[in-house]
């Protein structure tokens, strides 16, 4: 009995990859069309995640581990630790569709994000 749950747990490891960095296919700016988001957006570098918050706010944070896992259908499941304050760890989590216009979705929201080549800082 005890040899399944191994095997089970050996496979599921497998399955799930952590880095320290954000990979390349996520850079960017991602922005969505949904009115409720037209002044937000999400930036991810190597190292960082930036979320505009509105009225040109920007909250910048350190990433601490991105772990992914394959969700089926082409996409790919992510969270991302990042250091929110001084002694507060935080997570974002979204779904990622790799295509001919790449899309991200946030845990537990409808509206699809898609990446533009600019930057916050322009």
């Amino acid at each position: 009995m005890l040899f399944p749950l191994l095997l089970l747990a050996a496979l599921a490891s497998c399955s799930q990859r952590q880095d320290r960095q954000i990979p390349n296919h996520l850079l960017g700016v991602w922005r969505t069309d949904a009115a409720a988001y037209v002044d937000r957006s999400l930036e991810l570098t190597k190292e960082t995640l930036t979320f505009e918050t509105g009225s040109f706010r920007f909250d910048v944070y350190p990433v601490l581990d991105v772990e992914s896992t394959d969700a089926g259908d082409d996409s790919i499941s992510y969270t991302i630790h990042y250091l929110a304050s001084e002694d507060f760890t935080d997570r974002l989590r979204f779904t990622y569709r790799a295509g001919p216009v790449p899309m991200i979705r946030f845990a537990h929201r409808n509206e699809l994000w898609t990446v533009s080549d600019s930057q916050l800082w322009n």
